[in-house]
């Protein structure tokens, strides 16, 4: 008896393993557009309440290249989701870089840009998404938050540091839009000059 005996022990364990196997490699679930707004704004609003300053007039919002659009403008469903606020939430288009600050085009309001740079569903259901704020010489370390559902919505429940970087703002020639780069400590200071840049030293948030 002891040779069936263990070839059925030996088959429930392979049995157990597959199923086991099966399970880790679940794909991630796909997140419908009205999902992706919704996470989005969690981690907005986070950034938003840990990161905004007093002078803060207006918020300028980044999403990842070719989630809505190329340029990285949110759709107007997302910016009507911060109807309410009483800072205005712009495009990232409607924002430039003047003498070292992100400010509104159209008022000169100083601005805070909160910009979204990876959303990646995870297998049990959770959302990594990575990002950080800017504010003229002020900006966040670039970080990653975990945003889970809650009832009928989202929220941010983990914020760890993705990796330390020091950047630079310098204001496109042809746009005059915001734009970060990362850059050696030891060779921003003329390349910043040249540029009309400003170095950034990420802070945690």
């Amino acid at each position: 008896m002891r040779g069936p005996l263990s070839s059925l022990s030996l088959l429930l364990i392979l049995l157990f393993a597959a199923g086991c196997a099966g399970g880790g490699l679940r794909q991630a679930p796909k997140l419908s557009t009205s999902e992706t707004d919704q996470v989005l704004e969690a981690v907005y609003r986070y950034q938003l309440a840990h990161d905004a300053r007093p002078k803060t007039g207006v918020l300028c919002l980044y999403t990842p290249s070719g989630l809505y659009t190329p340029s990285g403008d949110p759709p107007a469903t997302l910016l009507q989701r911060f109807a309410g606020e009483p800072r205005p939430a712009l495009a990232y288009s409607a924002c430039k870089v003047e003498e070292g600050r992100i400010v509104e085009r159209a008022t000169g309001k100083t601005a805070l840009a909160l910009f979204i740079a990876n959303v990646r569903p995870l297998p049990s259901g959770a959302v990594e998404v990575e990002g950080w704020s800017q504010a003229g010489r002020l900006s966040s370390s670039r970080l990653r938050y975990r945003v889970v559902r809650k009832g009928t919505g989202w929220k941010v429940t983990h914020v760890r540091e993705a990796r330390h970087t020091k950047f630079f703002v310098t204001s496109k020639q042809r746009t005059g839009r915001p734009e970060l780069e990362p850059i050696g400590a030891d060779r921003c200071q003329d390349r910043c000059q040249a540029s009309g840049g400003t170095e950034v030293s990420p802070s945690s948030a």
